[in-house]
Order: structure tokens, then C-alpha cells, then sequence
């Protein structure tokens, strides 16, 4: 029988973007050849550090073990107010934190679904579900 975990993580503002969150800078080598160097702000970090903190929580609850494989995932984010990132991007933050926590590697999902609507309270839902093929 498939596993399933349901969560919902609230959050004091909007789902946060992945976009416009990741910096990068040149960096020179002891050779003194020139590289990019890409890392997230710290306040992607924190974000995404909170995210994997009640993943993880939720998970310990209810025994889960991290899924190897294929699963489905269903993201549902709530916004505050309509002055937000894309919908694409806040997945993609979001995706990256799961990620260790409920599934392996994001790649495995064979089925993803993206909602979002609008509320009082900003908040992020995540239904994954392991699928056995």
C-alpha cells in the first residue's frame, strides 16, 4: 500500500520565490582563475530552513521514512495579498527544501500538482503520496 504524508506549514508572509533569491559572485582560485560562484540569500535560507523544520516535524510524527523513488506531490499555497512571486519559482523553493526530508530527489516526481489561492493567513499545504509501479 502507497505511504502518504499531509502538512500544512503556516508562514508570516507569501510563499518566497527561488527567483531573484540566489546570488552570485566571481571568486578567484589559488591558480588565480576566475569562477561563478552561485549561494542563496540568508533569507531564502530561513525560509527554506523552516519549511524542512515542519516537514521534518510532521514526518517524525506519523514514523515516515523518506521516499526513494517515484511519488506525487500536490502544492497548494495560500498568499496574503496578491503582491507575490511567481507561482513556478515559490514551487521550485519549496520542492528544494522538501527534499532530504520527505523525498529523495525531487526529480522522482511523476506527478505534481500547483494551486494557489488567496487568504488571510499565508500558508503552504503539501500532500506527497509514494507511488509503487
Amino acid at each position: 500500500m502507497a505511504r502518504k504524508i499531509s502538512l500544512t506549514i503556516p508562514l508570516e508572509a507569501n510563499p518566497l520565490p527561488y527567483q531573484n533569491q540566489v546570488r552570485s559572485k566571481i571568486q578567484h582560485n589559488r591558480d588565480g582563475k576566475s569562477y561563478v560562484k552561485h549561494y542563496k540569500t540568508s533569507k531564502l535560507n530561513s525560509y527554506q530552513t523552516y519549511i524542512r523544520l515542519m516537514a521534518r516535524s510532521a514526518a517524525n510524527r506519523v514514523g515516515w521514512e523518506i521516499i526513494e523513488k517515484y511519488f506525487k506531490i500536490e502544492l497548494h499555497m495560500v498568499f496574503k495579498n496578491r503582491t507575490h512571486g511567481d507561482a513556478d519559482n515559490c514551487e521550485k523553493s519549496i520542492m528544494d527544501a522538501l527534499e532530504g526530508e520527505l523525498f529523495k530527489n525531487d526529480k522522482w516526481a511523476k506527478d505534481k500538482h500547483v494551486h494557489y489561492s488567496y487568504g488571510s493567513e499565508a500558508k503552504i499545504i503539501v500532500k506527497v503520496e509514494e507511488l509503487v509501479l
